[in-house]
């Protein structure tokens, strides 16, 4: 995440969000088109793009960052996945979307309320290192993880689907757990003839 400015979208400031895109989407497509010439030249190759959470679910007070991730997750993706195969036939693309990550960048934002807000949307209540999103972007051109996987978005992020699934600090549930279904009973009996 880089450069991202909490009112770029909100006062219309043009060189807040100009970096912003720079920063995110412009420094990437430009990183993908060497990969493009590389992988033609070595006839294969694996890229994978790093988008965000906020691409995926947007992000109040950060539009502008949202929607440079969201072209980079989607049209950027599905694009070069298709346009690599052109000149190199076993090339892939893929993307991860981290979600909250511990980092320089964050720190002066994640305070303890912030993280309790954020965590209940993830199954897993807990905001990623910068180890946790590295691991994931290194893993995925090895064979093992994604050896036929192309255009594919894997999102980092705990589980985060971009709704409230903890209501409460200490990590109860926002509303009691749906009862299972009760067991079917048993037929009645044939009355007699």
């Amino acid at each position: 995440m880089a450069a991202r400015g909490r009112a770029g979208h909100r006062d219309g400031s043009g060189p807040l969000v100009g970096a912003t895109i720079d920063a995110n989407l412009t420094a990437t497509f430009l990183t993908a088109r060497a990969y493009l010439r590389h992988a033609a030249a070595a006839r294969a190759g694996c890229l994978v793009l790093v988008g965000s959470t906020a691409g995926r679910f947007g992000e109040a007070g950060h539009a502008d960052y949202a929607a440079a991730k969201s072209a980079i997750t989607g049209g950027l993706l599905q694009s070069l996945k298709n346009e690599v195969v052109r000149t190199a036939a076993g090339a892939r693309v893929n993307a991860v979307a981290p979600g909250w990550t511990v980092s320089p960048m964050t720190s002066r934002d994640l305070d303890a309320a912030l993280v309790e807000r954020v965590t209940r949307t993830m199954p897993l209540r807990k905001v990623a290192t910068a180890d946790d999103v590295a691991r994931a972007i290194v893993w995925r051109p090895t064979p093992l993880a994604a050896g036929h996987d192309t255009g594919a978005l894997v999102t980092g992020a705990g589980g985060m689907e971009g709704r409230v699934l903890w209501g409460r600090p200490g990590g109860r549930r926002l509303a009691p757990p749906v009862p299972p279904d009760p067991p079917p009973r048993a037929p009645a009996p044939n009355p007699p003839r």
